[in-house]
């Protein structure tokens, strides 16, 4: 075989071996990644996420920033997390916000992670809210508002975020940014401990001691509605995709 024709069968072989990776859905790269092939998921992502896909430049973002499959690379990183971010992509969001707020391939700049953490909380990332709600919680370079902290511990505990129901269970506990409410703190308490969260428990327990019987009755009928209207909400949404199995 002459080498022209040689280099261009194996160019021709090279093009049809990377097509089916190019040309493969954000879901076999996810398959790809699963099964530890990063190669094929890289390809897979960096194709869809040069054509705009959000989604794939939130995972090639991740794998630069986690070094899997390929050198950790901040820097490329903050790239595609900022397309990802700009395009609207709420955990891309809270990933450059936090590359801002720790300074990682870029100038710390707190200001900006402020803007990133918003835009993201405000579309019900619950990882945003719950950063935010700490940030307020804490007063950390920003002045300490605990109205702002209950605000966002709610909306994050409403998800389920453990650590947000802690906390509101401490701000009612305590009276920060709301009425003390013994009611209110012994459900949020319940419902962390639930997911596993000794130190809520031993709040749990520490305000029980200090409430009525019918205070008790109370919480914990309201937590119990409130873990009752999450499972019916859970199936609803479980039905309306068509899903046979809801776990």
């Amino acid at each position: 075989m002459q080498p022209r024709l040689w280099m261009a069968t194996w160019g021709l072989v090279f093009c049809l071996i990377g097509e089916p990776l190019m040309a493969g859905s954000f879901e076999d790269g996810l398959a790809a990644q699963k099964r530890g092939d990063y190669t094929t998921a890289l390809l897979i992502w960096k194709h869809l996420a040069e054509q705009g896909s959000g989604a794939a430049q939130y995972n090639l973002a991740l794998m630069y920033s986690n070094g899997q499959g390929l050198a950790k690379n901040d820097a490329e990183a903050l790239k595609w997390y900022r397309r990802a971010a700009g395009g609207g992509h709420a955990p891309a969001q809270v990933h450059l916000g936090a590359m801002y707020d720790k300074g990682l391939g870029v100038p710390r700049n707190f200001a900006l992670a402020m803007k990133w953490y918003r835009l993201a909380a405000g579309q019900g990332d619950a990882t945003a809210q719950t950063i935010l709600a700490e940030i307020y919680d804490s007063g950390r370079e920003v002045p300490q508002n605990f109205w702002q902290a209950v605000k966002w511990y709610q909306l994050a505990a409403e998800q389920g975020v453990v650590v947000a129901q802690r906390n509101l269970g401490l701000m009612f506990k305590e009276g920060r940014g709301v009425p003390k409410d013994y009611v209110q703190a012994y459900k949020w308490f319940s419902l962390a401990n639930a997911a596993g969260d000794l130190e809520a428990a031993k709040n749990r327990d520490l305000i029980g001691e200090r409430m009525t019987r019918d205070q008790l009755d109370q919480a914990q009928k309201v937590a119990k509605d409130w873990m009752l209207a999450k499972i019916l909400e859970k199936a609803a949404k479980c039905r309306a995709a068509g899903s046979q199995v809801c776990n």
